[in-house]
């Protein structure tokens, strides 16, 4: 495997509750495994808050209020690469969905 392609992250989530550690093997090139590392956390982290911390995370999200204490579920390290303009849109507008439907999941029960 030359060049590494591959990539980590790790995180501590913010409510206290435990982190997240991943490696993620860049099948796909350098790009497929940082682009996961960047992201599947979030997914994961999410996926943890009760209802109300996932309620005050979408309203954050949503008001792109990147200085609320609810705007991001952890808090990484190491992270070595941001992703370009065009693909945070989408992908933020992928979370918010990806947000929208755990919480209606979620309230459901």
């Amino acid at each position: 495997n030359n060049p590494i392609e591959d990539a980590h992250s790790e995180a501590v989530l913010t409510n206290g509750s435990g982190y997240l550690f991943g490696i993620y093997d860049g099948h796909g090139g350098a790009a497929c495994g940082q682009v996961t590392a960047k992201r599947l956390q979030n997914y994961v982290a999410a996926g943890l808050l009760s209802t109300q911390d996932l309620e005050r995370h979408i309203e954050a999200v949503k008001s792109e209020n990147l200085d609320s204490e609810h705007f991001s579920p952890l808090a990484t390290f190491n992270e070595n690469f941001e992703l370009v303009q065009d693909l945070r849109a989408i992908y933020q507008r992928s979370y918010l969905e990806y947000l929208n439907r755990l919480y209606s999941e979620t309230s459901r029960k």
